[in-house]
């Protein structure tokens, strides 16, 4: 394919998706042109160039810099293939030393770079002078105690509460200078961290998350129960928010309520705080689960018995609660519209569960009235739905029978 310079900057600049559906030959122009003359656009074609290309052109691309922008060098290198990666230790270590003292960037890199590669470099990693603060996943803090000392402080950076235990905490700081725990942007003092894991342990405590292994339902049962755990142990935290219109919310107040300790430790949290608490939770159960949103709203999808749900616990709690209406709980896109998220890691979620099926996942086929459950559902209708208490209790009694030993149970 012969294409004029402006005639690929037209189509590939302007749709850099393109490039990876063309030959390498035509790919070679399209990087070149813009190492010349459209800067602007290299890194978003650098992700897209094939491996070979990344390897011919990483020192080239990298020197024309000469790594002086901590923010464009550390984008490139965490799109640059991990191959390519694991086969440039000493750039890779060259673009460390440079940006060290540029603690966003110097993250940046370490969470986007291969980890056979760090496993290579990090004695001469950890002698750099000066790094402190270093991100260091669960397995590279393992390698470090395996192959050398280290004396500098680090952070250990983990994608969720599930990488990470008490016991493996206590046992990477009897060898480790650990700093703090990092789960997405999110730093933890340790007391802090093992205080929230233990309360996710507290939570999960008489599930039993391996059981019914031959069930095709197995994960949504053991979402019944989480979800009913946390549903009943956190609440909405309205005073927080009126304290932020206010200005009179403290910066530490404003930051638990939307991490695990709001929800985890105080028992209150707002809808970033929820999110974050769910998918947590249910990692610790092994079941995937992600944070999406948009408009100052946060919520989940998650993953049960291979099927992605759309899924609004801040929305639901009250529902969960009351046996109400659970229109935010494991929805289809088409039956979860009003969330539009703008967050790229959204999954396609083709299927909405039955209320039915819902009420039997979190309450089971059948459950005692406790003295919990009533005073939950008399203050949400008291407090929510004034005047419409008959309409309530008809649309519960749809669902549910009460039998003569006091028990509910589910209408088939």
């Amino acid at each position: 394919m012969s294409l004029t310079k402006e005639r690929i900057k037209q189509i590939f600049f302007n749709d850099t998706d393109l490039i990876k559906f063309v030959n390498e030959d035509l790919q070679r122009q399209i990087l070149e042109i813009a190492i010349e003359e459209d800067f602007s656009v290299l890194e978003s074609v650098w992700k897209e160039v094939s491996e070979n290309l990344q390897r011919e052109y990483l020192t080239e691309v990298l020197e024309m810099d000469t790594y002086g922008d901590s923010f464009f060098v550390s984008s490139l290198w965490c799109t640059t293939q991990k191959q390519v990666q694991e086969d440039n230790p000493e750039i890779f270590l060259e673009i460390i030393s440079q940006i060290h003292r540029d603690n966003d960037s110097l993250e940046i890199v370490m969470e986007n770079t291969s980890e056979n590669l760090l496993e290579k470099v990090i004695q001469p990693l950890l002698q750099i002078n000066n790094l402190q603060n270093l991100p260091i996943s669960p397995t590279l803090a393992q390698k470090i105690i395996d192959t050398t000392s280290c004396d500098i402080p680090i952070v250990l950076t983990i994608k969720d509460a599930s990488e990470l235990s008490v016991e493996q905490l206590e046992y990477f700081e009897a060898s480790l200078k650990i700093q703090a725990i990092r789960i997405g942007n999110d730093k933890y003092e340790i007391d802090t961290y093992k205080t929230c894991r233990k309360k996710i342990n507290e939570k999960l405590k008489g599930i039993d998350l391996h059981a019914n292994q031959g069930n095709p339902n197995r994960e949504k049962y053991i979402f019944g129960q989480v979800i009913k755990r946390l549903a009943n142990d956190i609440c909405y935290d309205y005073e927080l928010c009126e304290k932020e219109k206010s200005g009179e919310a403290t910066d530490e107040d404003s930051k638990n309520a939307r991490n695990l300790v709001g929800g985890l430790v105080i028992g209150k949290c707002v809808c970033v705080g929820d999110a974050e608490n769910v998918r947590n939770v249910f990692a610790c159960c092994g079941i995937e689960c992600i944070n999406l949103g948009g408009d100052d709203h946060m919520w989940n999808q998650i993953k049960l018995d291979g099927e992605w749900f759309n899924m609004d616990f801040t929305w639901s709690r009250e529902g969960i609660l009351n046996m109400g209406e659970l229109q935010y709980l494991l929805k289809s896109d088409e039956d979860f519209e009003e969330h539009k998220s703008s967050l790229p890691e959204k999954k396609k979620c083709s299927r909405t569960i039955p209320v039915n099926e819902l009420i039997k996942y979190i309450y089971g086929q059948r459950f005692k009235i406790s003295p919990e459950h009533i005073a939950n559902v008399g203050r949400s209708f008291c407090n929510q739905h004034p005047g419409n208490l008959q309409q309530r209790i008809n649309q519960v009694k749809k669902y549910l029978t009460i039998d003569n030993r006091g028990d509910i149970m589910r209408n088939e």
